[in-house]
C-alpha cells in the first residue's frame, strides 16, 4: 500500500467524459465533472469490479477527463479502457500518509523510493529503481526536516534507575512525538546535511550493532518523512 488509507476512504476514479453514463448514475444533462468535488451512484452491476473505487454506499468520487482539456491522460485511460473494457483508472494525489501532495520532482523521487510504487512517470521520463543496499544508502547526506525538533528525556525507567529517551517532535504539533533509537539520536545530533551516512557514523565511532540498528530503522525514518537524505549535501 502506498497510502496506509483508511478502508473507509476509497480512492477517486477518472473515466473518459463520453463514456461516464456507462459506469455512473448521472443525474439530468450535466456530464462534466472535472475536478473531483460531485459524488455519484456507481451502478449496481459495476460496483463489484469498481471495489478500489467505491464507497460502502455505492458512490464515488469522480473525474470525467475530456479529450479537448485533458488530451495525454485521456488518450491513457482510452488505451487502459480497450486492453480491459474498463475505461477507468484510480487516481490519487500523490503523496503517502506522512506527507502533503509532493510538488518538485525531489519529492516525487522521494515518495517513489519510499513507498511500493514500481514505476515513475516524470513528463517524458519512465523511471525505474535500481537494486540497492546499506552501501549505498550508507553514501547518502543525512539532516533533519526544518520543522522537527530533536530531544532527549532524562527520567526513572525503575523505581531506582534513570535514563533517557529520545524522539523528535514537530515545532508546529508538539503533541506528535517519534521514537528514536539511541544511535539514531547521536546521529542526527551531528547531522548538518554536508555529511554522509557513513561519515557520520564512523565518526561517532558506531559499532557494528549499531550501525546494523541504524539501517534496520532507517526505511520507517525515511518513509515517515523524519529523516531527510539526499545524494548532494546541501549548501
Amino acid at each position: 500500500m502506498i497510502k496506509m488509507r483508511e478502508s473507509y476512504r476509497p480512492f477517486a476514479p477518472s473515466v473518459l467524459a463520453e463514456r461516464v453514463r456507462d459506469f455512473f448514475e448521472v443525474p439530468g444533462k450535466q456530464e462534466d465533472f472535472p475536478f473531483m468535488s460531485f459524488v455519484l451512484n456507481v451502478k449496481p452491476e459495476w460496483r463489484e469490479q469498481l471495489q478500489a473505487i467505491t464507497h460502502v454506499d455505492g458512490t464515488a468520487r469522480l473525474q470525467t477527463v475530456s479529450r479537448e482539456n485533458n488530451p495525454r491522460y485521456w488518450e491513457l485511460i482510452e488505451t487502459f479502457g480497450r486492453k480491459t473494457g474498463v475505461p477507468i483508472l484510480l487516481n490519487t494525489s500523490f503523496n503517502n500518509n506522512a506527507e502533503p501532495i509532493v510538488d518538485s520532482i525531489d519529492d516525487a523521487v522521494v515518495c517513489y523510493l519510499t513507498s511500493g510504487l514500481d514505476y515513475l512517470v516524470v513528463g517524458d521520463h519512465l523511471v525505474t529503481k535500481r537494486r540497492w543496499g546499506n552501501s549505498e544508502l550508507a553514501d547518502l547526506f543525512v539532516s533533519l526536516p526544518k520543522a522537527a525538533v530533536l530531544n532527549r528525556e532524562d527520567k526513572y525507567i525503575s523505581n531506582t534507575e534513570r535514563g533517557f529517551s529520545y524522539f523528535l517532535v514537530w515545532n508546529y504539533d508538539a503533541a506528535r512525538r517519534h521514537v528514536l533509537s539511541e544511535p539514531w539520536y547521536r546521529l542526527l545530533r551531528a547531522a548538518d546535511g554536508k555529511q554522509t551516512l557513513a561519515q557520520l557514523m564512523s565518526s561517532l565511532s558506531f559499532s557494528n550493532e549499531h550501525r546494523s540498528l541504524v539501517f534496520e530503522e532507517l526505511p520507517d525514518l525515511w518513509s515517515d518523512r523524519l529523516i531527510i537524505l539526499n545524494p548532494r549535501a546541501i549548501g
